[in-house]
């Protein structure tokens, strides 16, 4: 019998938690610059932002991202689960942009840009974060050398800007509408 799973290289210090990297049965994803997830010590309104790099393999292909993280910690209090009660919890909202860059041969190259908001709790006296919600949004563009696009000389080689309002319309059927969630009261006692 076998098991499967995915395997973390995690760093922590007295300063900061960094991921390195991580691996799965097809594919490997290698940080050249780690991303920070948490620095210390981590207070109500404290904040960090953090710039990496990584590379992911699978069947061959290769995508390399680049991204940038900034994190602050907006909320705090008691937090409910199926599994218990935690008090003096931290709440660390990070918005992570990033960008990846796929080569596809014959002088394809796919972007997918996105952001990602993600909410962690953490305790200081329990490893890890206790509950992760995640939002995500994200376009994908095909650039293929030789071609307009939409007159925006694009170097494959080299980071990607992309600005919605100059493209065509048909690269908005990508973008997923735009959404607000409010939590209220915040700081919160026993209700949200």
């Amino acid at each position: 019998q076998q098991t499967f799973g995915i395997y973390g290289y995690l760093s922590i210090d007295n300063e900061k938690f960094e991921n390195y990297g991580s691996a799965f049965l097809i594919s490997e994803t290698v940080y050249t610059d780690p991303e920070t997830e948490l620095v210390f010590p981590m207070g109500y309104e404290d904040t960090f932002e953090d710039e990496y790099a990584s590379s992911f393999s699978q069947f061959g292909v290769t995508t390399h991202t680049t991204g940038n993280v900034i994190g602050e910690a907006d909320g705090y209090g008691t937090l409910i689960l199926p599994n218990g009660t935690f008090d003096n919890t931290i709440r660390v909202k990070i918005v992570d942009e990033s960008i990846d860059s796929t080569d596809l041969v014959l002088g394809i190259v796919e972007k997918l840009i996105s952001t990602t908001t993600t909410y962690f709790w953490y305790s200081s006296v329990h490893p890890g974060p206790l509950c992760i919600q995640e939002y995500s949004e994200g376009i994908q563009v095909a650039i293929v050398e030789g071609l307009p696009n939409d007159s925006i000389a694009i170097d494959p080689d080299t980071s990607f800007s992309f600005d919605i309002t100059a493209t065509t319309s048909s690269n908005e059927l990508f973008q997923t509408d735009a959404f607000e969630l409010v939590a209220s009261p915040n700081p919160f006692i026993d209700q949200l």
